[in-house]
């Protein structure tokens, strides 16, 4: 009996694995409605479920360490089709999580767990900031790239949203900083900072952050995954020069980004299946074409792997992607240049001068054609 994996979020084999028991009571719910949970235990994912009896459930088992997971909760039996559906997002931890609830998971208070206290003190005090953006985007919608706005409408749009991340940012620094000795700290940081658009932070914003967390959260295994990804950003920040690599292009020749050298290349992460990455291709298309005679080249790196070779294949054919295109077979996890560069997600970017330096990252749309053109469009 398996969830869907999206409804699992672990974030590594943390410390502290053992024996947990999950129990509750939601209003007075039986059958056939059921709580379903997904976790991690000796590296394997688990799914445990509990019919309910009178509101009544109780699951238990072991964990490798506190995880970020998803309770379901399927009212009138799994499979059949829910209006609303009920879930949520808790941290599971050894030890004893008590869950009480008049009807459904959605109201649930939560007793027993440290983290979970602390989650529910940071949504405690992101509340405010929270109901401003429900309120933003009741008033203003959200964007649709296919529906472009007048300017004077998408400027105040992008002020006004600026505002709220900036408000919100201020909340997550203050609670980091007033809670460094608990993981949901390390966890707000790893979004934390993080910017629109983007994977890769700003190294002197997040690291005094990072460093101000108790030892016990800095040792842990995700923190020591933090730390190594901030000496990668400071490998790959703006003025550093970039690191080489050597990466398979589809006809199984080798290309190296030292191949490039005396040129200025726009490094772009992307892969076959990436949304956001295949939207903004047409803007890459236009802007390759129109300088790609001014000493400017793309190089394109694929997330995909062996298995999505001929889906990637397919899309440099159907998007038009004329310039060098390579990848790892093995897949991300392997691939050189998305390990070097500390590549978390994408779509994701470099500009490389002649020199061989990062003077850019993360351009798209109007902010790359804006680039471009201080560049090579000079009086």
């Amino acid at each position: 009996m398996a969830l869907p994996a999206a409804l699992l979020l672990p974030l590594g084999a943390w410390a502290q694995a053992g024996p947990f028991t999950l129990s509750g009571k939601l209003g007075s719910l039986g059958p056939p409605a059921a709580v379903y949970v997904t976790y991690q235990a000796n590296h394997q994912n688990m799914t445990d479920s509990c019919t309910l009896k009178n509101g009544v459930f109780r699951l238990s088992g072991r964990v490798d360490g506190p995880q970020q997971v998803l309770l379901v909760t399927y009212h009138h039996g799994k499979g059949a089709k829910e209006l609303n559906q009920d879930v949520a997002r808790i941290w599971l931890e050894p030890g004893t999580i008590i869950l009480n609830s008049p009807d459904s998971l959605r109201k649930a208070r939560i007793s027993g767990s440290r983290l979970n206290a602390d989650q529910a003190a940071l949504r405690a005090a992101l509340k405010a900031n929270d109901a401003k953006w429900v309120a933003f985007y009741k008033t203003n919608g959200y964007p649709n790239p296919e529906k472009p706005q007048p300017a004077e409408v998408a400027a105040r749009y992008t002020a006004q949203s600026d505002a709220l991340t900036c408000e919100k940012k201020a909340i997550e620094r203050q609670f980091i900083k007033a809670h460094p000795a608990t993981l949901i700290s390390l966890f707000t940081l790893r979004s934390y900072g993080v910017p629109k658009g983007g994977t890769i932070p700003d190294v002197a914003d997040v690291e005094p952050l990072f460093n101000g967390l108790s030892a016990e959260v800095r040792n842990t295994l995700p923190g020591k995954e933090y730390q190594a990804s901030l000496r990668t950003w400071k490998v790959v920040g703006i003025g550093s020069v970039a690191p080489g690599f050597t990466l398979n292009n589809p006809e199984g020749q080798p290309v190296a980004l030292a191949d490039f050298k005396g040129q200025y290349v726009l490094l772009d992460f992307w892969a076959s299946w990436c949304h956001p990455c295949r939207a903004e291709n047409p803007n890459m298309v236009k802007l390759y074409e129109r300088y790609k005679r001014e000493q400017f080249t793309v190089l394109g790196v694929s997330l995909d792997d062996e298995k999505q070779r001929a889906a990637w294949v397919k899309a440099i054919k159907a998007d038009g992607l004329t310039w060098p295109q390579v990848y790892d077979p093995a897949g991300d996890r392997k691939n050189a240049a998305v390990i070097r560069y500390g590549v978390q997600s994408i779509p994701e970017n470099f500009l490389i001068d002649p020199a061989g330096k990062i003077i850019a990252r993360n351009l798209k749309g109007e902010a790359l054609a804006g680039k471009l053109k201080e560049l090579f469009d000079k009086p």
